[in-house]
C-alpha cells in the first residue's frame, strides 16, 4: 500500500505493516504491553511485561498471527 504524508514523502508499507499501524494504538493501551513489532512479514509480536498480559492478547490480527514475547520492564535511560 503506498502512503504518503505530503506530495513528496511517499513510502510503501506491506499489508502486514498497515494492520499492526491499525491496531498498535489499541494493544498499546493494555497494561502490561510495552511495545509491538513484525516478526519477518508474517507475524504481529506484542512485547509484554509478564504471562498475566499474555490471556488479553489477541491471537490473531486481521488474519495476521499475533507472536507475544515476554520481556519484562522496559525503561529508558535518561
Amino acid at each position: 500500500m503506498l502512503i504518503c504524508a505530503f506530495l513528496f514523502l511517499c513510502y510503501w508499507m506491506s499489508e502486514i505493516e498497515v494492520v499492526k499501524e491499525r491496531h498498535e494504538e489499541e494493544l498499546l493501551k493494555i497494561p502490561g504491553v510495552v511495545g509491538v513489532g513484525i516478526s519477518n512479514e508474517r507475524a504481529i509480536i506484542v512485547y509484554v511485561e509478564s504471562e498475566e498480559v499474555v490471556p488479553h492478547i489477541p491471537k490473531t490480527l486481521e488474519g495476521y498471527p499475533v507472536e507475544v514475547i515476554v520481556t519484562g520492564r522496559i525503561e529508558t535511560f535518561p
